[in-house]
């Protein structure tokens, strides 16, 4: 009876024995396949940190480069590739957006590796670099596209209106009015869309829901009137405002390519008239003209003449000074401003216009029964 017994012990030992076995194998396989994933979770993050610093290394390499001409060498001379890592071979490549004459460029470094197990990994850097040299970083600066030391407003380009509204997508946009709303790009300054938003104050999401492609730039300023204007001949003074564009004479507030959009400036203070049109242009883009302000009847047949506010400040470029027949126009310009007032053929321009070393009052249109070319000079609405 007690042999039989210990025979069995012994067989059960034996079957606890392999089932135990089975059990730490499993254990060991697991814990192998564990190891294995570590070791190669810690392999790939020792090639993404040092994937990043070789990116790292090319964007800065990038940033030294001291002015557009720099941009005409090859980025391979600055970031060569492949490079050899750890225990792989890195492959950089270089993007710039932009040509060598863009205040601000587009730089996008990629730099890819195959990991231990073939598959393929790449890390990526995007930034913008300035056609400035690096020696003016001092400064705390962000550059504009004459190389300027200004601070742009809202660290957008400054050719954007303050008041704009930020989209939080690269571009900002400025509503006139409930059916009309302009949309620039941050970086270039250029109007790249127009808006209907149908309500006045409206959401971004109301701004961006109904848009049309346009690029171009816009021309904008105010239109005041001296004491000497009466309200009869200040009455549609905006409806005729006129510009020679590229040898053409358009009228602004017409059907034609040219968009304007005219308003009181305030409803309090109605010698004060705000326009700002939009210019569509292609590649080129420029162009160049004259504005002309226009009117009613009695603005042609009484004793107006208009003048421009003509600024002063020598760093400034002639057409931002507003300096006319404007010429080769690359930008979107605003305070381009006039005031039109009333005299005989010996009146000048207000000497309101005048202010030490900011600005000066320039006769530009006049429409004195004296001139014998007021007809053309100073257009009905209807006749730019």
């Amino acid at each position: 009876m007690n042999r039989t017994r210990t025979g069995r012990n012994v067989g059960f030992a034996l079957l606890e024995a392999l089932i135990s076995l089975l059990v730490v194998s499993g254990g060991m396989l697991g814990l192998s396949q564990l190891q294995n994933m570590l070791a190669r979770n810690s392999d790939l993050a020792a090639q993404r940190t040092e994937a990043t610093q070789l990116a790292s290394e090319c964007m800065e390499s990038l940033r030294s480069l001291r002015n557009a001409t720099d941009w005409n060498s090859l980025p391979g001379t600055r970031c060569p590739s492949p490079v050899t890592g750890r225990n792989t071979s890195y492959t950089r490549t270089v993007t710039l957006g932009g040509d060598v004459t863009t205040p601000m460029r587009t730089a996008s470094v990629t730099v890819s590796w195959a990991d231990r197990e073939a598959g393929q990994q790449s890390v990526n850097l995007f930034s913008y670099l300035a056609n400035t040299d690096p020696a003016t970083s001092a400064m705390l600066a962000f550059p504009l596209p004459e190389n300027t030391i200004l601070k742009r407003p809202k660290n957008r380009n400054i050719n954007i209106p303050i008041p704009a509204l930020d989209l939080n997508d690269g571009r900002s946009s400025i509503q006139v009015n409930a059916n009309y709303a302009v949309i620039f790009s941050n970086i270039s300054g250029s109007v790249i869309q127009i808006c209907n938003p149908g309500v006045l104050n409206a959401t971004i999401e109301q701004i961006k829901a109904h848009c049309v492609t346009v690029e171009g730039y816009i021309l904008a300023g105010y239109i005041s009137r001296d004491s000497s204007v009466s309200n009869a001949e200040w009455t549609g003074i905006e409806a005729g405002l006129g510009i020679n564009y590229g040898g053409v004479s358009r009228n602004l507030a017409g059907s034609d390519a040219i968009n304007c959009q005219f308003g009181n400036a305030t409803a309090f203070d109605t010698s004060y008239k705000w326009y700002m049109c939009v210019i569509p242009l292609s590649s080129p883009k420029l162009w160049s003209g004259r504005v002309r302000v226009g009117g009613p009847v009695a603005f042609r047949s009484g004793n107006l003449f208009v003048c421009r506010y003509q600024y002063l400040d020598p760093g400034l470029l002639p057409f931002e000074r507003n300096v006319q027949d404007y010429a080769n126009v690359d930008r979107s310009i605003d305070q381009q401003n006039y005031r039109i007032a009333s005299g005989n053929a010996t009146a000048a321009c207000p000497s309101s216009m005048t202010l030490a070393n900011v600005s000066s009052g320039v006769l530009h249109q006049d429409c004195r029964p004296g001139n014998a070319n007021r007809a053309t000079d100073c257009p009905s609405p209807s006749t730019p």
